[in-house]
């Protein structure tokens, strides 16, 4: 939220303050970013982000049969990740569905 921590330029967002407008910003990410896996929002409470401290960003990749992580992608110095090491480790999740 650009209200709270700011953290790069491509999406410019105040803090939500119902879940239904935390959905509709997932659902308008989805949309314009194309990305088409199951996400899962948090609650208002933040219990995920308290939990995983997942805060200002991460990425969590989730097994769908064992509902364990299998990557999660930590940040670097300036606040950003490779997008291509996410892509990556989801592509050999779904080679190896694939494959069995």
């Amino acid at each position: 939220a650009i209200d709270e921590w700011p953290v790069g330029e491509r999406v410019a967002l105040m803090q939500h303050k119902e879940l239904t407008e935390r959905r509709a910003a997932a659902e308008r990410f989805a949309r314009n970013s194309g990305f088409e896996v199951p996400m899962v929002l948090d609650t208002m409470g933040d219990s995920f982000l308290e939990v995983m401290a997942a805060w200002p960003t991460r990425f969590y990749v989730v097994d769908g049969e064992t509902m364990c992580f299998t990557y999660v992608a930590r940040p670097r110095a300036d606040h950003t990740y490779s997008v291509g090491e996410v892509e990556a480790h989801v592509q050999e999740l779904v080679s190896a569905s694939i494959a069995q």
